[in-house]
């Protein structure tokens, strides 16, 4: 099966919502989280946990550019190709760090997690927002942090254009790289191109935050149905009464009549 032979890296822009759901996801206090363990086995993690409040303490005193929280990353590495031991884990997770923080300009990632209560042992969460140090032309330096130029750059370096297609495909090629020069995993293949740059796929947490509001919506609609029902039924409900008692009024004018 190629999917075993192969790594692949996603990246996904964060709200501070989105971190939110991210971390509870880490704790497993969702129940996206708690649906998918199959064993008590404790992550891996570097960094923390409290990734809302690395990411505060990772950005801070920085001039950030553009309203991107943080970036997360889900490497996944080849699962047929790289055994699946403690050992092994905590290369993936070192590995995983590494290669983002590599390709996003050196200081990137403020924390990182594998999550070894799950079916899958070979995916590593990472959570990241690029660094660095802008000098100006008169020698001053500011410290900034946000999305960057990285992917496009390395776009424009490889393929001669920066497109999101091209950024997307110099992300992997990177990622193969790194796993067949540095890693030396052998039998390593490069994904499958896919044929649509459309964004087609969420994080599972952010997906489920989604569904959680879309169920939201969806009961709130419901209940202005029932009220709406119920204000038909109590109108249709007067409707007879005033009937009945017109009837009734007119059966006693036809009794008194026939007296």
């Amino acid at each position: 099966m190629i999917g075993g032979k192969t790594g692949a890296v996603r990246v996904s822009t964060l709200d501070a919502t989105d971190l939110a759901a991210m971390e509870r996801h880490g704790r497993r206090e969702d129940a996206s989280g708690q649906a998918r363990r199959v064993s008590d086995d404790a992550p891996l993690v570097f960094g923390g946990l409290d990734i809302a409040a690395r990411q505060e303490a990772h950005t801070a005193g920085r001039k950030q550019q553009g309203r991107t929280k943080a970036l997360h990353a889900l490497v996944q590495f080849p699962s047929e190709l790289i055994p699946n031991t403690t050992m092994a884990q905590k290369l993936m997770l070192r590995e995983a760090v590494g290669f983002i923080n590599e390709f996003y300009g050196g200081d990137a990632v403020f924390a990182a997690r594998l999550d070894r209560d799950e079916k899958g042992t070979h995916k590593v969460d990472v959570f990241f927002l690029p660094r660095w140090d802008f000098t100006y032309k008169d020698g001053h330096t500011q410290q900034r942090c946000g999305l960057g130029q990285f992917t496009k750059k390395e776009a424009k370096r490889r393929f001669g254009r920066e497109d999101r297609r091209a950024q997307g495909s110099a992300l992997q090629d990177a990622l193969l790289e790194h796993l067949r020069d540095k890693l030396r995993v052998p039998g390593v293949m490069p994904p499958v191109r896919k044929v649509t740059t459309a964004k087609d796929r969420v994080e599972p947490e952010v997906h489920a935050l989604r569904k959680e509001r879309d169920n939201l919506s969806q009961l709130q609609a419901l209940l202005k149905q029932q009220k709406r029902r119920v204000r038909d039924d109590a109108s249709a409900v007067a409707k007879q009464m005033r009937l009945l008692g017109q009837r009734t009024t007119q059966m006693e004018k036809v009794k008194q009549r026939n007296r």
